[in-house]
């Protein structure tokens, strides 16, 4: 059984009973006839209607997911959660670039290497993650991968290491 209960149907709903009232009603002849006329373009509007409104319906609770799980954060917050959070810092970058210097002490996994994911599995689920790279691109990779794995609270620094070493923030 289809539970039709909740906000995500409400649209459905509306249009469902307005579609019944337009086309089951009991209308003077005049009416009917005036209805008739419009008919089929009322009911491509009534359906295109319903399906732009249950697409967005649903495009809206995916996003509202996305945005819990992934946070991007800048330079200030990132380097108040490493301070304050009890999270696990994470560095992807390749052990060249590591050689340049790190944010604080970071755990580092390489995004390239081969046994990236089996590392990522190790990490407790429960954790918030602080991820970085040099730039963004790979961090925000691994941070889809992590989400996909089933962590939820994953702190993406955005501009990544350079970013964070142009500003002037500490680095090791």
């Amino acid at each position: 059984m289809i539970n039709l209960k909740g906000p995500k149907w409400l649209p459905f709903l509306i249009l469902h009973n307005l579609y019944e009232w337009i086309f089951f009603n009991k209308f003077t002849k005049t009416e009917k006839q005036r209805l008739n006329m419009h008919s089929k373009k009322i009911k491509a509007l009534v359906f295109i209607m319903m399906i732009s409104l249950t697409w967005t319906s649903c495009t809206s609770e995916k996003q509202k997911r996305d945005d819990q799980t992934i946070v991007q954060v800048d330079n200030a917050t990132f380097q108040k959660l490493i301070t304050e959070g009890d999270g696990i810092l994470i560095d992807v970058r390749t052990e060249e670039e590591i050689a340049n210097g790190v944010i604080d002490n970071p755990l580092k996994i390489d995004f390239s290497s081969s046994d990236f994911s089996e590392k990522l599995d190790q990490l407790p689920k429960d954790s918030e993650i602080y991820i970085y790279c040099a730039v963004g691109g790979r961090s925000g990779k691994a941070a889809e991968i992590l989400k996909d794995k089933g962590y939820s609270k994953i702190y993406n620094l955005e501009g990544g290491y350079e970013q964070w070493k142009k500003e002037g923030f500490p680095i090791n």
